[in-house]
Order: C-alpha cells, then structure tokens, then sequence
C-alpha cells in the first residue's frame, strides 16, 4: 500500500497531485468517487443518492435511445 502525505497546511480546495499520486489514491479508495480538473486540482465528489441516481438512470437511457 502507498501513503499519500499531505503537507499539514494544505487547503482541500487546493489540493494538487502528481498523476502517480492521483492514482496511488484512487486505487486506495475505491469507495471514494474523485476527479482531478484541468489544472490537477482534487476534487471529490459527493455519492448519487437515490432519486438523482435515478434520474441519472433515466437521462442516460433517452440518450441511447
């Protein structure tokens, strides 16, 4: 397993990774759902609920369609 270190006064809305750290992190948390923007900045995404997960679902479907 590798350690992601953060320096102690990092701000998480500026957070910036190497793409071997985005990885490493990515791979260390599954669960997590996690993006980087175009500048490399973390940016960590709430889970879909129910409803918007349905919705989601539904919005897909008719783009397929």
């Amino acid at each position: 397993m590798t350690t992601l270190t953060l320096p102690l006064t990092f701000d998480l809305q500026h957070v910036h990774l190497t793409d071997e750290q985005f990885y490493q992190l990515c791979v260390n948390n599954p669960e997590l759902v996690l993006e980087r923007d175009a500048k490399g900045a973390l940016i960590l995404m709430s889970p879909v609920g129910g409803e918007s997960g349905n919705r989601d679902l539904r919005f897909g479907g008719e783009l397929y369609l």
